[in-house]
């Protein structure tokens, strides 16, 4: 299963970036590769790839986002902040019961578990 965006890099014969690794937030910080060929490869700079980037505008037009999810299908993982630190998100409880909630409501759609917690702690 192909985790990386597919991107052409320069002077590589390898392809994509880590998008999970690729923002702006802790760019290159632990777990993050600078190896094109690694599977966690961060790219080149933070929010170089089109699909975060698009994100990260979107979030940027809009402003007052209640809640942001990533679903790491991959793996059947919901996680929540962070991933780049250890540090517990200071609204790690409501982040906790939103996401054990999401989960809850993807399983009783497709039968299919989603273990919920900080990136951290869940990778």
């Amino acid at each position: 299963m192909w985790r990386k965006t597919r991107s052409r890099i320069p002077g590589s014969r390898c392809v994509g970036v880590d998008p999970n690794r690729n923002w702006d937030a802790g760019f290159g910080g632990p777990g993050a590769s600078d190896d094109p060929c690694s599977d966690s490869y961060r790219g080149p700079s933070a929010n170089s790839e089109v699909e975060v980037r698009s994100v990260v505008d979107f979030v940027k037009r809009h402003g007052n986002i209640k809640a942001f999810i990533s679903i790491h299908s991959y793996s059947q993982l919901l996680m929540y902040p962070y991933g780049y630190t250890c540090a517990k998100a200071k609204d790690g409880a409501e982040l906790d019961t939103v996401g054990k909630s999401a989960a809850n409501a993807l399983t009783s759609l497709y039968g299919t578990r989603y273990r919920v917690g900080p990136i951290c702690s869940v990778i």
